[in-house]
């Protein structure tokens, strides 16, 4: 016998659990008036869907052997890859933390007129220490933050990974990894980027080698539990 939950609790399957609803969604009231005739919201996610289906055969095939690719199967994976670096949290995360940081790098130039004023015109304490509070408390970890919309969220995805990321990655050089054993693992973030480290090197600071897809010396991509496709910057043919 199963006790059953309150009528007020929303019973979680493993589906709901694994599977985040609508995160390419984008409504009709999001975009211009203009533009909403015909809209479809699961335009997106059409169009990953059937980028997905097709890169899937590509795979198989370069499972069985087929490497190195043809031309228009290198690209249509490395866009593949591209999207996988971006249509995620981990991208959208990076861009509100960049447009937050620089929106606090321009709050930090603004006179204190600034700050006293916006305090006058909602009714508030604008003295000097109200002021010089209110300005800390904005530059503070619990200061206001940039968080892109869900439209803009899709559009520069998808902007980033066609225009900016895929060039990058099909003019690498391509090499096929195979590992004896079930090494590999994937998350929603699957795609992996290292760079090289000079044995005995130490960069200036003590600071981490920042690696992104411009400098990274291998960007990864599992394609099972036993091989990966390593886009490297490396000379020679694939």
């Amino acid at each position: 016998m199963i006790a059953r939950p309150p009528h007020h609790q929303r019973i979680v399957t493993v589906a709901d659990a694994c599977v985040e609803r609508d995160f390419y969604r984008i409504a009709a009231e999001d975009i211009q008036e203009s533009h909403r005739a015909g809209h479809d919201p699961e335009t997106v996610e059409k169009v990953l869907a059937a980028l997905e289906s097709e890169v899937c055969g590509i795979m198989s095939a370069v499972l069985r052997g087929g490497f190195p690719l043809p031309t228009e199967h290198r690209f249509k994976l490395s866009l593949f890859a591209a999207l996988q670096v971006t249509r995620g949290w981990r991208f959208r995360t990076q861009m509100n933390g960049l447009g937050t940081f620089a929106m606090r790098q321009y709050v930090e130039t603004l006179p204190l007129d600034r700050f006293r004023d916006w305090l006058h015109s909602r009714g508030e304490a604008s003295d000097a220490a109200a002021v010089v509070a209110f300005r800390e408390r904005v530059l503070g970890p619990e200061g206001p933050r940039l968080v892109m919309g869900q439209a803009f969220a899709m559009q520069e995805s998808l902007r980033t990974a066609l225009e900016e990321i895929t060039p990058y990655l099909f003019l690498r050089t391509w090499r096929l990894l195979r590992f004896p054993d079930d090494l590999l693992l994937i998350s929603d973030s699957p795609v992996g980027m290292w760079t090289l480290v000079p044995a005995g090197a130490d960069w200036p600071g003590g600071q981490d080698f920042s690696v992104g897809v411009g400098n990274a010396g291998m960007v990864c991509l599992p394609l099972n539990r036993r091989t990966a496709l390593a886009m490297t910057m490396g000379k020679g043919p694939d």
